[in-house]
């Protein structure tokens, strides 16, 4: 056998083994630890959700501001409340093109499906990214009803391959930080930013192909903090290979959120990426135990720590651990030296100062060349980064580690407990709490959140609702972050040192803090160890289990399936959560129920025999019996045999002789009444009719006919008919009114009506009349709309009295009609009322009321024998013309008398002048004449327009007129025209002034102008 053989086989054989101590130890833990919660005992407390066919639920996203959850499985996406409450559900396939071009690709049918690897929430909507079948694409969508906003290609911001891992980050600016590959062979990795407020329209990247910034990396998170981005992911370490060899080690790269790139070279790459080794290892002296594969992280911001999960690798025996590194030890390992190679592949490392640190601060300095030159040869830090403490958190072995959340809670005695959730490869969870004051980490709990080791997909922990939501290959769970509950009592509870949990002495239970408050008096909490697990224990029963068949044997139950068997349904719960350790009392009760068994029928006891069959000759009497006892239930076997039995009645004499001319005779009788008919008319009294038959038997051997009518006749739907309306055809159009010009047409529309079916009472009245005028030259007729569409139909019956004696009131209805008959709204008719209503005497009154006549009005005759008309309809339409015509008629003869008596006024007023006397019709000496300027800043209203000297050298012939010192009067005197009546301003003309009559004649003729 070969050496390289037989490193296999025993590679092979230790990780059997290793699986093999898991199942063990998994095993030992559900049977003999109180921590251990089994799947049926944490469904009782918790949320589930599945849809069938649907799987992989691998991304989750929480918006507690709308109190919702954006979950993404396989060719879904799904909207929940914080509850776990199906709100919506959306269908995102990909289209039948890709999922045939990705298996002519080769890709097995599986992966040819769209998974959802990306969600995030940007401007109140939602993008979501999927592998669509090997065709990345992204979809824009509603965060209210995910309907489809729009739909792109998304190549740099998901996968081709839907195992590939990806680390996705949207900042508040817009700006989206992927870490995944990028092309359809899964060889180019990339830590890429695209700016999704632009329109993607600045990409900037690693370089491509090169191993000394990105090696064959897995990327597991990312987060942000101050300036920069940090990417955590495990690779190929560069280091190891440039000396032959081959190990994985874990990284967290950093860029700055303002790198651009550079200039000419580079510009479309990042100047500012270093990265750096995190280290968790085992201290063992000189060669320290290393677990160099991360798996996940979970960043407290507030705390500015960063939790991580590490692993030993695959081919290895499986050990995790947990390691905690703050902020400052990171920044200190960044703020360190480089670690670089003199030639490319070179076996030696060489360590460096940057002396130019501007572009890795954020600093950049674009007409610097050595800062680029910087960028292409320096990427590894020569420092690692090492944890708060010396040795891991928490270290397990013979396991691996997977998604890990971190939370906080206020206990009694502190303020501040971290409690870690961590899953593990089969499927488990595991609830660590750390004490603050000695760093050491408890195992609290063992979640069991699915039956057959479902994958977890994803794990994320929501403050708000203190619970943790899991994402596996089948299904959506929601599990609260306590089971107080479980322990039964004071000493249980408090033994378990779980800092959710504390004795309530009120409730006499092991609750968690009353109203989120721990200093309550009443509650009681001591979680300053790790739980106690050598103190008696007393059992407590596990949920029941699910319903199952089970067998049945002489009335008991045995496990198994025969077909030949009875069967039963059987549940079943144990005594161990927790189980009974260390002198603890057992659980009290019942271990199984059992309910539908298989039950076989049975006959009950005969009846006594009944009467004979007839009174004389031969007779027979019968007993019966029912398989009531048992009945045969749950496909139980029904009972075999007769169930009657019967006997002849031998003591009965002998029948008397028939007398032979009666022998056969038989008289007929009526068989039952047949249903009535339907009524004859629908309306207005008809009749319908009902049948019976002489066979019931029908007469034979002469025997008598049937006495009485064949048919019944009955009166029905007495009620008075509603009268129906019908429209007649248009008539056609008739001449009239001929003139010169043209002539008037006119055409008719008539209506019947009919209250009964009998055409006696037929009435035929005018419906609606249509004009047109047709001009004489061109052939061309109009329309001339002379009435509304819309009409008011008659009035209703009064109603009956509202009192039944003195005086009350009454009302009535009516409904506005189409020119078709058709029921309008109100308002086409007009702003005339649909009800009336009026007092009325219940003693005077008679309500026998008439038809509408041809006007539209309703008599009533009252008991004074007088007649009350009401009105029930507008006035006609050539009212409304006339009275329209006699008002355009009133308002001409005003306007032209108006324009005569002003135009009068002007005439006389012309004519005279020539004479100064006449200048006294203006109210005062002084007159107002409009200036010529109008500026078009806002000046204050009382402000005058005169800013020049008043000196009367400004005015020809020196006679003291008041002008504004741009507005000379030399200038023809012609004012400008204002813009607005109200803006116009005056000077002032004394009338007593030297100006000549020609000047005046001037000024009045501009004024009146204005």
């Amino acid at each position: 056998m070969s050496a390289k053989f037989q490193q296999i086989f025993k590679t092979i054989v230790i990780i059997i083994l290793g699986k093999l101590v898991l199942v063990s130890s998994n095993e030992l833990i559900s049977q003999n630890d109180f921590r251990y919660v089994a799947y049926h005992d944490l469904l009782s407390t918790s949320s589930r959700y599945t849809d069938q066919n649907v799987t992989t639920f691998s991304r989750l996203y929480f918006d507690v501001n709308k109190n919702i959850i954006i979950a993404g499985a396989r060719d879904f996406l799904y909207k929940f409340s914080l509850q776990l409450d199906l709100m919506q559900k959306v269908q995102w396939e990909a289209s039948k093109n890709s999922i045939d071009t990705c298996l002519q690709k080769g890709q097995n049918e599986k992966d040819c499906r769209n998974y959802i690897m990306a969600i995030h929430v940007y401007n109140d909507e939602i993008l979501v990214c999927g592998s669509f079948a090997y065709s990345p694409n992204c979809s824009w969508r509603n965060i209210d009803t995910l309907n489809l906003i729009k739909q792109e290609k998304s190549i740099g911001k998901s996968p081709f391959n839907p195992r590939s891992n990806i680390t996705t980050l949207v900042t508040s600016d817009g700006r989206m930080y992927v870490g995944s590959t990028i092309d359809f062979s899964g060889s180019d990795s990339v830590i890429l930013r695209s700016d999704l407020s632009n329109d993607y329209s600045k990409t900037l990247r690693t370089k491509q192909y090169n191993d000394l910034e990105l090696f064959d990396p897995q990327f597991v998170g990312s987060f942000e903090h101050t300036d920069f981005i940090y990417f955590v992911f495990r690779e190929v370490s560069i280091e190891v290979s440039s000396f032959g060899g081959k190990a994985i080690y874990s990284r967290i790269a950093r860029i700055c959120k303002n790198d651009n790139g550079g200039t000419h070279i580079f510009k479309d790459n990042w100047t500012s990426f270093l990265k750096a080794r995190l280290n968790c290892s085992l201290p063992g002296g000189d060669f320290p135990f290393y677990f160099d594969e991360v798996q996940a992280i979970s960043y407290l911001a507030e705390e500015g720590e960063l939790y991580a999960t590490f692993s030993t690798p695959e081919n290895s025996i499986h050990g995790s651990a947990i390691c905690v590194f703050n902020i400052s030890a990171i920044e200190s390992a960044f703020n360190g030296q480089i670690k670089y190679q003199e030639t490319p592949g070179s076996p030696n490392w060489h360590q460096k100062t940057i002396e130019s640190r501007n572009n890795y601060d954020c600093k950049f300095d674009h007409k610097s060349s050595n800062n680029l030159l910087d960028s292409t040869k320096y990427q590894l830090l020569d420092k690692s980064v090492q944890p708060l403490s010396i040795s891991p958190l928490y270290v397990t072995k013979l396991e691996r580690f997977y998604h890990i959340v971190v939370t906080k809670i206020a206990t009694k005695l502190h303020e501040n407990v971290k409690v870690i959730f961590v899953s593990n490869e089969e499927g488990y969870i595991k609830k660590i709490s750390v004490l603050p004051r000695t760093k050491q980490s408890c195992l609290i709990e063992i979640l069991e959140p699915e039956l057959a080791n479902a994958k977890i997909e994803t794990l994320e922990y929501l403050q708000l609702t203190q619970s943790i939501y899991i994402g596996t290959s089948n299904s959506i769970m929601k599990i609260p972050s306590q089971r107080c509950s479980r322990h039964l009592s004071k000493v249980s509870c408090m033994n378990s040192m779980d800092p959710y949990c504390g004795w309530n002495d009120l409730t006499l239970a092991c609750t968690s803090a009353p109203n989120n408050d721990p200093l309550t008096s009443y509650w009681y909490q001591n979680s300053t160890m790790c739980p106690i697990l050598t103190v008696p224990v007393d059992g407590s029963f596990s949920a029941w289990s699910s319903w199952f068949k089970c067998a049945k044997n002489d009335n008991e139950p045995s496990f198994g399936n025969d077909n030949n068997q009875d069967t039963c349904f059987c549940r079943t719960r144990n005594c161990n959560s927790p189980a009974p350790k260390h002198g603890g009392k057992l659980c009290e009760g019942h271990t199984i129920q059992v309910s539908n068994c298989t039950v076989h029928g049975g006959w009950s006891e005969w009846s006594a025999y009944g009467a004979c069959s007839q009174t004389c000759g031969v007779a027979i009497k019968v007993r019966k019996r029912t398989c009531t006892n048992p009945a045969p239930r749950h496909s139980g076997r029904i009972c075999v045999g007769s169930n009657q039995q019967e006997i002849y009645c031998t003591d009965l004499p002998p029948c008397p002789q028939i007398s032979p001319t009666l022998v056969g005779q038989i008289d007929g009788q009526w068989s039952e009444w047949s249903d009535w008919s339907q009524c004859s008319v629908p309306c207005g009294k008809g009749f319908r009719i009902r049948e019976r038959k002489c066979n019931d038997p029908e007469p034979q051997n002469n025997g008598l006919d049937c006495i009485g009518c064949n048919i019944e006749y009955e009166e029905c739907n007495k009620q008075s008919c509603n009268e129906v309306k019908k429209l007649g055809p248009w008539t056609t159009w008739l001449a009239f009114n001929s003139s010169e010009y043209g002539h008037m047409e006119k055409r008719y529309r008539y209506m019947c009506k009919a209250p009964i079916n009998d055409p006696a009472e037929l009435k035929i009245s005018l419906f609606k009349e249509e004009t047109r005028m047709c001009k004489k030259n061109d052939n061309v007729c109009q329309r001339v709309y002379l009435s509304s569409k819309a009409s008011w139909g008659c009035w209703t019956d009064w109603s009956p009295c509202s009192v039944s004696c003195g005086k009350g009131r009454r009302v009535r209805y009516r409904k506005c009609l189409s020119s078709n008959g058709d029921i309008l709204d109100d308002k086409e008719c007009g702003d005339n009322p649909s009800v009336q209503d009026e007092i009325c005497y219940n003693s005077s009154c008679d309500p026998a009321s008439k038809e509408c006549d041809e006007n539209g009005n309703k008599f009533q005759l009252c008991d004074n024998a007088t007649q009350e008309k009401l009105l029930s309809s507008s006035l006609g339409i050539h009212w409304i013309f006339i009275l329209f015509l006699i008002f355009t008629i009133l308002c001409c003869g005003i306007t032209g008398f108006l324009t005569k008596n002003i135009i009068e006024r002007k005439a006389n007023r012309s004519r005279s002048i020539g004479s100064p006397h006449y200048l006294s019709t203006f109210p005062n000496q002084y007159s107002s004449l409009p200036t010529k300027d109008y500026i078009e800043n806002n000046r204050a209203k009382r402000q005058p327009s005169f800013s020049g000297s008043t000196s009367r050298s400004k005015v020809p012939n020196s006679q003291g007129t008041l002008t504004k010192s741009n507005n000379n009067l030399l200038n023809q005197n012609t004012p400008k025209i204002l813009k607005f009546q109200n803006d116009t301003d005056t000077s002032t003309m004394k009338r007593n002034s030297a100006l000549n009559n020609m000047r005046l004649k001037q000024i009045e003729d501009d004024k009146d102008k204005y």
